[in-house]
Order: C-alpha cells, then sequence, then structure tokens
C-alpha cells in the first residue's frame, strides 16, 4: 500500500510540473509571438487588438470566478441547512406542552406582542406558558 501511495505521489508531482511548464511555454511564445498571434475586434470605426496573453489570463480568472462563485453557494446552502437541522423548534409540542398552555397560546393576544420571547423560548426546548 505505501508503495503505491508512493507511485501515486511521485505520478502526481511530474504531472503538476510536466503542466506549469507546459503553460510556461505557452506564455513565453505567446508574448514572442504577439506582434502575429492576435484577435482583432472591430469597434465603430477602430479596430482593438486583443493580445493572446491577455485574453489567457482573462479567461482563467473568469474560471476562477465562476467555481469561486458556485462554492460560495454550495456553502451557504450547507451553512443554512446546517442552522435549520440544529434548531430545535417545539412547534408539534409533544412532551413538553400540555394541551391548556397551547389553548392559552392560541387564545392570547400577546403572542403578537412577545412573538420573540416565544421564539426564544421553543428554540429553547421550553413549552411556552402563554403569560
Amino acid at each position: 500500500m505505501a508503495d503505491a501511495l508512493l507511485r501515486l505521489r511521485n505520478q502526481c508531482v511530474f504531472t503538476f510540473f510536466m503542466l506549469n511548464s507546459i503553460l510556461i511555454l505557452l506564455i513565453f511564445f505567446l508574448e514572442l509571438e504577439k506582434k502575429s498571434v492576435h484577435i482583432k475586434w472591430p469597434f465603430g470605426n477602430q479596430e482593438l487588438i486583443l493580445e493572446p496573453i491577455g485574453f489567457l489570463f482573462v479567461i482563467f480568472f473568469a474560471i476562477i470566478l465562476v467555481i469561486q462563485f458556485i462554492a460560495m453557494l454550495f456553502h451557504r446552502f450547507g451553512t443554512l441547512s446546517h442552522i435549520l437541522a440544529s434548531t430545535p423548534l417545539n412547534l408539534a409540542c409533544t412532551t413538553r406542552c400540555n394541551t391548556k398552555n397551547v389553548a392559552a397560546v392560541k387564545k392570547d393576544a400577546s403572542v403578537s406582542k412577545g412573538g420573540l420571547g416565544l421564539v426564544h423560548a421553543l428554540m429553547q426546548g421550553e413549552s411556552f406558558d402563554g403569560a
């Protein structure tokens, strides 16, 4: 197992260095030939010349930005799921409240005034006494 992991590590490091060297060579050759290799964008009476090295950097950073945005959405969804899963709401009133307390809460108009206290009591797992 240790030999297999060592070979995998060596293969990953070799692949990483080869891809980086290819990228450096690509950037070097594109910078060398930027006079002959460029993209002309017509804008009215002017022509905008976009060099390939700049275009590669713009594409690269745009891809990173999209990946970060998608990862942020996944992270926020995970955080929301965690908050919802770890917040106990005792709305079913299974064992802690009795029917008298539930009827008092339903009849009492002070629930709309003291709603924050009700939410805190439910989050703590306490029964609401309607007072």
